[in-house]
């Protein structure tokens, strides 16, 4: 979900998962794993960007496919956090 603001290379997705509160501590090879699992699935891009200081880095692109994906999923995430706030609110007394 990251990525459908825009590119990013492997450390800042990193980065913004941990910020975000999504997985605090992200193994970056686990990272770089499921990364390339979305790409070969279709979901994701990459490309070497080896222009500016440093070594290069491969960023990563959301893919139309990903994309796709995410419209079709989000819905069903919706139901989920619906239900859990139905369950939350019968264990605290509210339903």
């Amino acid at each position: 979900m990251l990525l459908r603001r825009g590119p990013l290379y492997g450390y800042a997705l990193r980065d913004e998962l941990a910020f975000s509160g999504l997985i605090p501590e992200v193994d970056f090879g686990n990272l770089h794993r499921a990364l390339r699992r979305l790409e070969v699935a279709g979901l994701v891009s990459s490309r070497w960007d080896a222009d500016g200081d440093g070594p290069g880095r491969r960023v990563y692109t959301l893919a139309a496919a990903g994309t796709s994906y995410l419209d079709a999923v989000v819905p069903e995430l919706r139901g989920v956090r619906d239900m859990v706030d139905r369950l939350l609110a019968l264990y605290e007394g509210r339903g």
